[in-house]
């Protein structure tokens, strides 16, 4: 009786872990139907607005409410981390952009309208011009010049307007723009009249943050669902796409991008230990896949873990990366966020790396359908911890042979032995102390556990 209400108990315990993490198994999407400026990158809260100033429509740029990192914007190119890559074909050397705005703009904010000429990557021009103050009353023309740093003409144009600073997370007013052209030239600026607009509806994993809203309209989407699931029905598949703007990084996070990093995405009520889960991995020119979580209290970030991989993945593979605390935090973290990545962080992407994730979860691997009723595990090890050898007890119901492997928490796979009877052996001797993942696979099911060898 004691042992049924010790397992009970940690069951409930691992149930807890997952249910933590909102949608950890990629089972619930929303559809989302959304409409944006043909050719343009939008980005943050961008709406059509009619009538414009000439013709029938206008764009409006705000600040996106729920995912406040993002300033109501529109691109002609691709933001990165080294400032902006792609653009569209310009060889002329225009005198000026003018257009056609109402806007209302915070105290202490500012819209930003940014100007870049290149030539073969370099810079022809590099102008930033900031907006402030209300002009809600209706549209204004402005112009903008167009300052070189050279006699060159250029080949390609960057364009970019903001609602708002970028930099910051505050900021909510709004800019309507209309009617944007170059002087001095006979070239048109694509789509600078705002007419033509295009819809998409794409799928979103419910309380997960995803870049598809910056691509234009029928693009290849980055985060999409596939029923290439490891428990379940579904799961997120993640992809690295390369546009004619540029490279769209193949990301998805629990909570909103901060100025400094990411923001808490959701409550935890435990200290967690470790985050776990499944991937695949399909890697292009190097890109490794990075699955990272962190650890906050009131706030303030109090510890984290990541798990990077460069390997090809083919088939679902536990993992499991240890969360590391601020040394002396003795406290109990009051929320977290999770971030998949398909490219290293801080980085461009290398290429078109597929990452798929399914099941993640705190300190325990799910190793069941959690939809379903839990059952006791069928497969027992001892000792736990242990020190040269480890004795499975795989039960009188097996069908055999049955695999066992170990892996790291890297998600190496270290040892692997079949079993042929209920009861089997391993010598772990040439294994290191430390904490491993035990993954027991039959022909019906399969069943991870964590294994601790001490010496």
């Amino acid at each position: 009786m004691k042992k049924l209400i010790t397992l009970s108990v940690i069951l409930v315990m691992m149930i807890t872990t997952w249910a933590q993490i909102p949608n950890y198994g990629f089972e619930n999407w929303t559809t989302h139907t959304f409409s944006t400026p043909s050719g343009w990158t939008a980005i943050g809260k961008v709406t059509q607005i009619t009538p414009g100033f000439i013709g029938n429509y206008a764009v409006r740029l705000e600040r996106d409410s729920v995912n406040q990192q993002m300033p109501g914007a529109i691109i002609y190119g691709n933001p990165d981390d080294e400032g902006f890559s792609g653009g569209i074909p310009f060889a002329d050397r225009p005198d000026s952009l003018v257009g056609f705005f109402n806007y209302n703009i915070e105290p202490g904010d500012s819209a930003w309208v940014m100007i870049y000429f290149k030539l073969n990557g370099t810079p022809v021009s590099n102008d930033l011009y900031y907006i402030t103050g209300d002009h809600s009353s209706g549209f204004v023309r402005l112009a903008f010049m167009v300052n070189y740093l050279s006699e060159l003409t250029p080949d390609s144009l960057i364009l970019g307007i903001t609602s708002t600073n970028p930099n910051s997370n505050t900021g909510f007013g709004y800019l309507i723009a209309d009617e944007l052209s170059f002087t001095n030239t006979s070239l048109l600026l694509p789509n600078g009249d705002f007419e033509l607009w295009n819809s998409q509806t794409t799928e979103e994993p419910n309380n997960w943050f995803t870049p598809n809203f910056m691509l234009p309209i029928g693009s290849n989407l980055p985060v999409t669902k596939t029923t290439d699931h490891n428990f379940g029905e579904y799961a997120i598949r993640i992809e690295n796409i390369l546009t004619p703007n540029g490279w769209v990084y193949g990301w998805a996070f629990t909570g909103p991008q901060g100025e400094t990093g990411p923001l808490p995405g959701f409550p935890v009520t435990i200290k967690d230990s470790t985050l776990n889960g499944y991937y695949k991995f399909f890697p292009q020119n190097g890109d490794p896949n990075v699955i990272g979580v962190k650890m906050f209290e009131a706030g303030a970030e109090v510890g984290g873990g990541y798990f990077v991989n460069y390997a090809t993945v083919t088939e679902y593979t536990p993992f499991t990366t240890m969360i590391n605390y601020n040394n002396g935090y003795t406290g109990t973290p009051d929320s977290a966020t999770i971030l998949l990545l398909a490219f290293a962080g801080g980085q461009s992407p290398l290429g078109n790396s597929v990452l798929y994730i399914d099941d993640l979860s705190f300190d325990a691997l799910i190793n069941f359908d959690p939809e379903l009723k839990p059952k006791v595990p069928k497969v027992y090890l001892y000792p736990n911890p242990a020190h040269d050898y480890v004795m499975f007890d795989l039960g009188d119901s097996q069908t055999y042979p049955v695999e066992i492997q170990i892996y790291s928490l890297l998600g190496k796979r270290l040892k692997s032995e079949t079993a042929v009877q209920n009861r089997h052996e391993m010598n772990i001797s040439d294994l290191k102390t430390g904490v491993y993942l035990v993954s027991i696979i039959t022909k019906n099911r399969s069943e991870n556990q964590k294994l601790i060898i001490r010496r």
